[in-house]
């Protein structure tokens, strides 16, 4: 998946349009900075502790510079590049929403609801195998609950901590 040809857009308000091209994408889809901004935004809040790349900051003025748009193009296909590495990530139903035909790719990404802690769980054993057959080879079989809950205490402690750094940011 890559970004390109970015096209300015008047509406009520100006913004520009990135289009979107890949093996995973059937048309010629295009996309706003706010739909990649949802993309990761979701990905952060769906997969906790894992690496998410980053796309560049929003920005208030200036948005429509040449320079601005271009650099962004290049960053939004460093996190293209990125999530391409990862395949959990690049399988998973967020990525998949927002390669998509959907109309209003944003939205549709917004509404997908947060995992509960078992959740992550079951999606973290598909998404790494190996590493939960490793772990429950080596210290014996009933490990893995321990391991599991142990998870969740990490997990219970990464949401208190983004929501102390969102606070006091």
């Amino acid at each position: 998946m890559y970004v390109c040809n970015p096209v300015i857009k008047d509406g009520m308000k100006k913004y520009v349009v990135y289009s979107l091209k890949g093996s995973a994408i059937h048309d010629d889809e295009v996309r706003r900075f706010s739909d990649f901004f949802s993309l990761r935004k979701k990905l952060v809040e769906r997969w906790p502790g894992i690496f998410i790349p980053a796309i560049p900051p929003k920005k208030a003025v200036g948005n429509l510079d040449d320079n601005t748009i271009e650099t962004r193009m290049r960053l939004l296909n460093s996190f293209c590049y990125k999530l391409s590495k990862s395949s959990f990530l690049f399988e998973s139903e967020e990525v998949k929403l927002f390669q998509s035909n959907t109309l209003e790719v944003a939205k549709a990404i917004d509404k997908l609801k947060a995992h509960n802690d078992g959740e992550i769980l079951e999606k973290y054993k598909v998404a790494f195998p190996d590493y939960y057959d490793a772990y429950d080879l080596i210290l014996g079989k009933g490990k893995l609950k321990e391991f599991q809950n142990f998870l969740k205490k990490t997990l219970t402690n990464i949401k208190v901590c983004t929501i102390m750094y969102i606070i006091y940011k």
